[in-house]
């Protein structure tokens, strides 16, 4: 794992997956609710993500309450030969008014370590999670990610 002060969206050559942090938060007709950070970003990049993302967490998260859902790391988007650029979701916050939970960070992290591993030729770009609007410190959410792979990258901005 690596750490840059960089934009997450940053080009790279081979096979990617961009990851952005994300909420539990699931409305029905629009999708996951992705109004901030990184997130909002992906959705004017990719304006269909709330949906897929949704579409991803019906299927493979539990529901908490009413609209809101646990779920960890899903590939929205997975990376295929044909499609070399994909798209991830990581839980850090359950609402999206609440500040990130490290119980989730964790959540998440192991299951993107697993799923990376898996997968040693795609890249894998995460913004860093929990900070910003998350609220939490570098310091307190990064011994929840010194585990993953060399083959993904935690970017911030600086």
């Amino acid at each position: 794992m690596e750490i840059l002060a960089e934009d997450l969206w940053k080009p790279v050559r081979g096979q990617v997956m961009y990851i952005v942090t994300t909420n539990g938060c699931v409305q029905k007709g629009r999708g996951l609710i992705m109004g901030a950070g990184a997130a909002k970003e992906a959705v004017r990049r990719y304006p269909d993500i709330e949906k897929w993302s949704a579409s991803s967490i019906l299927k493979n998260g539990v529901q908490v309450e009413g609209w809101l859902y646990r779920y960890g790391f899903l590939p929205v988007l997975p990376v295929t030969p044909e499609q070399p650029v994909g798209l991830g979701i990581f839980q850090a916050k359950l609402h999206f008014k609440h500040p990130s939970s490290l119980d989730l960070i964790r959540q998440s992290a192991q299951m993107l370590q697993e799923y990376s591993k898996a997968r040693p030729e795609v890249h894998f770009r995460l913004n860093f999670p929990g900070i910003g609007l998350g609220g939490l410190s570098k310091d307190a959410v990064l011994p929840l990610l010194v585990f993953l792979p060399d083959n993904v990258t935690i970017c911030y901005r600086s």
